[in-house]
């Protein structure tokens, strides 16, 4: 099914206006801001996408909003913080990762 961000037939300002309005009638839904960082990204608001990610991660801890504010904090120069949101989604995974032995990086 086609999804919000791909429509190219309605500018992506106006969209974004559609998608803050379903945001305030669903506060922190994690899918409604997942679009909406989207669509602000297309629309070059790279502020504002980064809003509507770190709100979907924080609400949902989602996976998708995590890989997102990654990208968008490397494509921004910020390692540290696209290394952070790596970090995030990196600790949801491992709960389903089997236990094996791991080189300990403090001894020598």
């Amino acid at each position: 099914p086609p999804v919000l961000e791909a429509i190219d037939d309605i500018p992506p300002d106006d969209l974004l206006q559609v998608l803050e309005k379903w945001l305030v009638e669903r506060p922190g839904n994690a899918a409604v801001l997942i679009t909406a960082g989207r669509v602000a990204l297309k629309a070059r608001l790279w502020g504002k996408a980064q809003g509507f990610f770190e709100a979907a991660a924080n609400s949902s801890q989602s996976a998708t909003a995590l890989a997102e504010l990654a990208r968008l904090y490397r494509a921004l120069g910020d390692s540290s913080k696209a290394m952070s949101a790596f970090d995030r989604r990196m600790a949801q995974l491992e709960g389903n990762l089997p236990a094996l032995p791991l080189p300990d990086k403090s001894v020598p």
